[in-house]
């Protein structure tokens, strides 16, 4: 009888085990379905971005704001240096 009992409780940690790799796969498998959906989106939005004319021009106005700005502030500190000269002379 212990026999039996043992042989059930194997059994069913067996099939415990299998439910779980089986989880396990279709989890696994969803998620790089998810993982691909996701880079092909990606894609998508890559390539309607490199076709817009109209998004390349914002980019570029964008990135000359971000230029202008740094070169504003890299003139503002030279300023700032020769008035300190300026005065540590006086």
């Amino acid at each position: 009888m212990s026999l039996s009992k043992s042989s059930s409780s194997y059994g069913a940690f067996y099939d415990i085990a299998r439910a779980t790799a089986s989880l396990d796969e279709r989890l696994a498998q969803e998620i790089h379905r998810q993982k691909l959906a996701k880079e092909a989106q990606q894609q998508e939005v890559n390539r309607i971005l490199g076709e817009s004319e109209e998004i390349r021009q914002f980019k570029s106005k964008i990135n000359q704001g971000y230029l202008n700005k740094e070169r504003a502030a890299q003139i503002a500190d030279s300023r700032i240096r020769r008035l300190q000269d300026i005065v540590r002379i006086q």
